[in-house]
């Protein structure tokens, strides 16, 4: 009756030496498992430490320790090429720069020039008469022609050819000559004219002659015998200035 009661004792025994063998398997796989994943934890966490450390030194390099941009910065970019195209009108309407000043000449860099000579202008013009006074008793037998208006004077500049008795038709002055021209003479030609007869002073004249004179001052002039009669002569007369 004993020896069959006790006669599975060893079956028990052997589960349980199998149960522990498992177990032990299975402890095993778990501390496998966790040395794996340890060991891709830390592969990742060097690689992004390695990252993190390659960036850093990146902005470093630009920035510099105290955080300013560094000398040796890579150069930005070159500008885009600017393209030729026609001129706006804004760019049209800009005033162009003035031109330089001139800069003056030197003195030897001077060349003299001569203005054309101007016009003598005339002094004096009007009518004049001379009279022996056998008319009415009242001689003017001369005229000073410097004066403006020109003053009566027993000789004077042109007047009456007078001795005992005035000459008719005669005429004397400091010179005076004849014009021979068709026309009423300029003061070139009568200069020229007065030139070419120096030291003639008496003339004959009748009505409508033209003779160019001189005056005391070295004036120049010519009058036109515009009526004769008698002892008394009315003539038109023209005075330049000097030139």
């Amino acid at each position: 009756m004993t020896d069959e009661s006790t006669s599975p004792a060893p079956e028990d025994d052997a589960g349980a030496s199998a149960g522990g063998t498992g177990g032990s398997a299975t402890g095993g796989s778990r501390v496998q498992s966790l040395v794996v994943w340890l060991g891709v934890a830390t592969s990742v966490l060097t690689i992004l430490t390695w990252l993190g450390f390659s960036n850093w030194h990146q902005v470093t390099a630009l920035l510099g320790p105290s955080g300013e941009p560094s000398a040796t910065a890579a150069p930005p970019p070159p500008p885009p090429p600017t393209v030729t195209g026609p001129a706006s009108s804004s760019a049209a309407a800009q005033p162009s720069p003035s031109p330089p000043e001139p800069q003056p000449s030197s003195p030897s860099s001077v060349v003299p020039t001569h203005s054309p000579t101007a016009t003598v202008q005339v002094r004096w013009h009007g009518k004049l008469t001379l009279d022996d006074g056998s008319a009415n008793g009242m001689p003017t037998t001369g005229w000073s022609l410097d004066p403006v208006p020109p003053q009566r004077a027993p000789l004077g500049d042109l007047g009456l050819a007078c001795g005992l008795v005035c000459e008719p038709g005669q005429l004397v002055g400091n010179t005076i000559v004849l014009w021979e021209g068709p026309s009423v003479p300029d003061r070139p030609g009568c200069a020229d004219l007065l030139d070419s007869h120096p030291g003639q002073r008496t003339v004959d004249v009748q009505t409508g002659s033209v003779a160019c004179f001189g005056t005391n001052q070295m004036r120049v002039g010519y009058f036109k015998v515009l009526g004769s009669s008698g002892g008394r002569q009315t003539l038109e007369v023209t005075v330049w200035q000097t030139s």
